[in-house]
């Protein structure tokens, strides 16, 4: 058996499928095509590696019969249900994640990422102040470390002097 396809668009004429684990595979790709198009049921097949697709026109045949076709061949296993997604940034936030262990097993716990972030953009803000880009770049970045410092402490705790205030003046 094959790799999973995925059914990603359906029209009357048209059959798009996603093949996302063979992704950038050229060769395999090729031979889907090769194999799609030797077919002698008029298909019009195209094919990108680059996305993972395989784009397949056919005006005559109804979509039904090109499934039955397609789970024949042994190419791949045509899988209802949506395609399952890679998230674009996942190989920069493991990354991110990385370091944040490494920091923190370094320091022994007294500093992770979010620290050192907060210590560079405090120091790049003290750069522009020198600089005299106050209004410009300083106060956003200013901004931002405070931002992180919030993120850092956490949300911060109820005051319950103004609870027990409330409940002394509605008495």
């Amino acid at each position: 058996m094959g790799p999973n396809a995925y059914i990603v668009h359906s029209t009357r004429e048209r059959l798009r499928l996603r093949i996302p684990e063979r992704r950038n595979d050229d060769a395999y790709f090729e031979a889907v095509w090769a194999e799609l198009d030797a077919m002698p049921i008029g298909l019009d097949v195209r094919v990108r590696p680059s996305t993972a697709s395989i784009l397949l026109v056919h005006p005559t045949l109804p979509l039904p019969e090109i499934k039955l076709r397609l789970a024949e061949s042994a190419l791949f296993t045509l899988t209802e249900g949506p395609c399952p997604t890679r998230r674009a940034l996942a190989p920069l936030i493991n990354a991110a994640a990385k370091i944040d262990r490494s920091l923190i097993k370094g320091t022994l716990g007294s500093a992770d990422l979010r620290t050192l972030l907060f210590l560079i953009v405090v120091a790049l803000a003290i750069r522009q102040f020198k600089r005299g880009e106050v209004l410009g770049p300083a106060i956003p970045l200013l901004w931002t470390a405070l931002q992180i410092a919030e993120r850092i402490a956490g949300p911060a705790a109820p005051n319950t002097d103004d609870a027990s205030q409330s409940t002394d003046s509605d008495t």
